[in-house]
């Protein structure tokens, strides 16, 4: 079952999106950058994460992959995981900012 038909989400990515380039191509995106609690265990207090996601309709960047480099925004990240979200129509990008060298 589809979460969104193809019309949705042009008009989700683009009323609410930032821009993504990967080489050659560029699209629109949702760039979240949020804070999440990790590493809890057995009632313990975690560890406070940056997290930072970029959902993709999939059929825009099919062959995007770990480690390749790409910009939202001007700003230059690393992929580090893609997950496939739902029916597959939309990814979401695990990303970590690109070092200055």
């Amino acid at each position: 079952m589809a979460i969104f038909n193809d019309a949705e989400i042009t008009t989700m990515l683009t009323d609410w999106g930032n821009e993504l380039t990967a080489g050659e191509i560029t699209a629109a995106c949702l760039l979240d950058d949020r804070e999440d609690l990790a590493l809890e265990q057995d009632g313990g207090s975690g560890q406070i994460v940056q997290r930072i996601t970029a959902t993709i309709r999939t059929s825009d960047f099919p062959a995007l992959a770990a480690n390749d480099p790409i910009a939202i925004d001007g700003i230059a990240y690393t992929v580090w995981r893609r997950l496939k979200l739902g029916d597959g129509a939309l990814s979401e990008l695990w990303l970590r900012i690109q070092e200055a060298s």
